[in-house]
């Protein structure tokens, strides 16, 4: 399935200027994890708090 251009140039925006919480952790599981984006959006909704969580605990952490 191919994503429209639009929906990538918003996409980015969003992450540009953090307007969207959730694409930033699936972008930081991506980037210092190694994750697929559909391994998280795969995931439970309880299974996706925990990982917020967990990942908020470890960024916190390294402070």
């Amino acid at each position: 399935m191919r994503i429209p251009d639009g929906d990538h140039r918003r996409s980015k925006k969003r992450l540009e200027d953090g307007s969207d919480a959730e694409l930033g952790l699936v972008y930081y599981l991506f980037h210092v994890k190694g994750w697929a984006p559909g391994d998280y959006y795969r995931k439970s909704p309880g299974e996706r708090d925990l990982i917020w969580a967990l990942a908020s605990y470890e960024v916190e952490a390294r402070g």
